[in-house]
């Protein structure tokens, strides 16, 4: 089948090369009615633009490569679910690379958007060091999601991860619960602990409870969540509350503690963080420290498209508010 060229619309159309290419352009040297006409006609032909030209006579590609540390979790799915959206509205297509959270894959990641000339990158995940000196040193649009820094050098967007823990370990604390076993994420692949942690300790401190050491756990693939509730049962005995690092880790721990005969929140109350029954079904209602994903997404586009626009302007930071969704499992 023959491609369908701008000289093709024009003869259906009646008009000239460049009256064709401004209308499919969208620019307002052309009707309205025109350039209804004309994009009609194009959609009729089945007619697909040489990006490849565009991108030469406007050194963009119109790409954008987005970075997930895990596409299993299902927050981070409908994140990116969001981001094509907003962005194809906006003009672009995405490139999506998963690291797995291992260094390898990563590399290799922010190697091959640089290769295919992105106009930006965002990463919903850190970045090593070395690979972001990279992203710097070649000036390329950078944005970061899910983690905020107090001397940000690249647009972030973020949740409020402190007042998330903040709001989780307030929530046991008033009712009654004195001894929290926290199980985070590793700090290497998932700043935000950090500050979630952080925000735990303000909660303890505001109630004047002793903050346990020995009940911070860090949860990896090789360390279980049967292996951690039986680690602190033996090193930390006493605890009747947990906090887990999302809402999935969370239906685990619920999962878990049934199997060996106890009950949620009876015996032991759980929360987790994103509240993922907003945006898919789940089998329990959780108690769930939240923020607005929509938004949140919303003001990232947002914020990049910004930075497209004017790469000198200053690095724009914002945060989500995060908010506690009471369930049954407290």
């Amino acid at each position: 089948m023959k491609k369908v060229t701008l000289k093709d619309i024009a003869v259906v159309t009646g008009l000239s090369v460049n009256s064709v290419s401004r209308a499919l352009k969208d620019k307002d040297s052309i009707s309205a009615e025109t350039r209804k006409m004309v994009q009609e006609a194009a959609k009729k032909m089945g007619y697909i633009p040489n990006s490849l030209a565009s991108s030469m006579r406007s050194g963009k590609t119109y790409s954008i490569a987005v970075i997930l540390g895990e596409i299993v979790n299902p927050y981070n799915a409908h994140l990116l679910n969001n981001l094509t959206t907003r962005l194809h509205d906006a003009g672009y297509t995405l490139l999506v690379f998963v690291t797995n959270q291992r260094r390898s894959l990563e590399d290799s990641a922010v190697q091959n958007a640089i290769s295919k000339n992105v106009d930006a990158l965002v990463a919903c995940t850190q970045l090593k060091p070395d690979n972001m000196e990279l992203i710097r040193g070649l000036g390329i649009p950078f944005l970061q999601i899910g983690l905020v820094s107090t001397t940000p050098e690249f647009c972030q967007v973020s949740k409020d991860e402190y007042h998330a823990g903040y709001l989780a370990a307030r929530h046991l604390l008033e009712k009654g619960h004195r001894r929290i076993l926290h199980i985070v994420f590793p700090q290497k692949y998932f700043a935000f602990s950090g500050e979630r942690t952080r925000g735990f300790r303000q909660a303890y401190e505001e109630a004047g409870v002793p903050f346990d050491e020995g009940l911070l756990y860090t949860y990896y693939r090789e360390n279980t969540i049967q292996r951690i509730l039986e680690q602190a049962a033996e090193k930390s005995p006493g605890f009747t509350a947990i906090t887990a690092g999302n809402d999935m880790l969370a239906w685990q721990v619920i999962e878990t503690l049934r199997n060996q005969g106890f009950r949620v929140p009876e015996d032991y109350a759980v929360v987790g963080f994103d509240d993922l029954r907003s945006f898919i079904r789940v089998p329990y209602r959780l108690t769930s420290a939240a923020s607005n994903l929509s938004d949140l997404s919303r003001r990232a586009v947002e914020i990049l498209m910004a930075q497209l626009d004017d790469p000198q302007a200053s690095p724009r930071v914002y945060v989500e508010t995060t908010y506690l969704v009471e369930g049954e499992s407290t």
